[in-house]
């Protein structure tokens, strides 16, 4: 909690709307896999590992890809796999880099 409580602190606002949001996309994620779960009842375990659930997270110019899975131990793996800022000005263009990798990256 105290690492929560600090970030908070140094970055204000967007902390708690990234917090909150980030609990609203692990709560979809979440869903999406014991849906997942749910609809293939006869499947193994084993196979099941391999699946992943993925979220975009976007605040402001910067944008998050993240994925969430359930590891052998039966807990919950959640990580950031890409993130992106996106440009807004004509000297920012080198940027779109990261936005194309951040796309492609879902392919």
């Amino acid at each position: 909690m105290i690492g929560i409580y600090y970030y908070i602190q140094e970055f204000g606002d967007i902390a708690n709307i990234r917090i909150g949001d980030s609990q609203k996309i692990l709560y979809m994620l979440t869903s999406m896999l014991k849906i997942d779960m749910k609809n293939n009842l006869g499947s193994r375990f084993k196979t099941f590992l391999k699946v992943w659930m993925v979220g975009v997270h976007v605040i402001k110019r910067t944008i998050t890809l993240v994925s969430l899975r359930i590891m052998d131990d039966l807990k919950y793996y959640y990580e950031e796999l890409r993130w992106a800022e996106v440009p807004i000005t004509f000297e920012e263009r080198p940027q779109l880099m990261q936005v194309f990798e951040l796309l492609a990256f879902l392919q």
